[in-house]
């Protein structure tokens, strides 16, 4: 959990970061850390709705940059053969993503009907992955593997800078495709405001006697320790 927030803040400060020149990675990565804290104080309810809403303009901006850029995607220059540790590895990779969340969900899934089926959950949750977690890694493997043959999206993509391969393939669409990149940017802020949240609840329940200490508390010190290690291995 911990470490996906990291990678999390690693992106979406990268993408922040790409829609000018004067903003630095670290910049980027505060940003968005804050404005995740400042979501997670809202509680359930508000992540709720954010998380309702947020895929929205997501779906947009993919839409937009597949098909300002798909052209490229349609002839990739060769790449070596799979092998089974690299296809083990990026298995483990995609599984990473989805187990990372199950730690989270008894402290929404506290929240729901008790008479609802058991099997919808299961299956409106497995298919809420499934879907967005295939899709964008496909999509994401299909650009790093075209950026060599593309000069801006090379560019963009200089020591391994998601955000900047992103914001090259929105460019076409000058002003817009900034805007896109800020919305993107903001995608992660659903997945570390929830850990943030999470965080604060998990530790009282380990550790019972802290549940004298305000639950904001941990959470201020999980963006800490996220903005800290973000940055550290960003810059390194």
């Amino acid at each position: 959990m911990i470490g996906y927030s990291i990678l999390s803040a690693i992106v979406g400060g990268q993408a922040l970061a790409s829609i000018a020149a004067n903003l630095s990675w670290s910049i980027g990565i505060v940003a968005i850390s804050v404005i995740s804290l400042l979501v997670s104080f809202g509680g359930y309810n508000a992540l709720n709705w954010y998380e309702r809403l947020a895929w929205i303009p997501l779906v947009i901006t993919f839409v937009v940059a597949v098909g300002v850029g798909g052209h490229h995607l349609s002839s990739p220059p060769p790449a070596e053969p799979a092998t089974a540790a690299s296809v083990l590895s990026f298995a483990s990779t995609l599984a990473g993503f989805a187990i990372t969340f199950a730690g989270l969900s008894s402290d929404y899934s506290t929240y729901y009907r008790s008479d609802v089926s058991a099997w919808r959950i299961f299956w409106y949750s497995y298919i809420g992955l499934l879907v967005p977690l295939v899709t964008l890694q496909c999509l994401g493997a299909a650009a790093a593997i075209a950026a060599p043959g593309v000069p801006d999206w090379e560019q963009g993509y200089a020591g391994g800078d998601v955000g900047g391969l992103l914001e090259a393939m929105l460019h076409p669409t000058k002003g817009f495709g900034k805007f896109l990149t800020v919305l993107l940017s903001l995608s992660v802020v659903g997945n570390i405001a929830s850990c943030c949240y999470s965080i604060s609840i998990n530790l009282q329940v380990f550790i019972p006697r802290l549940v004298v200490v305000p639950r904001y508390v941990f959470s201020v010190l999980a963006i800490a320790m996220y903005v800290c290690f973000s940055d550290f291995t960003a810059t390194s």
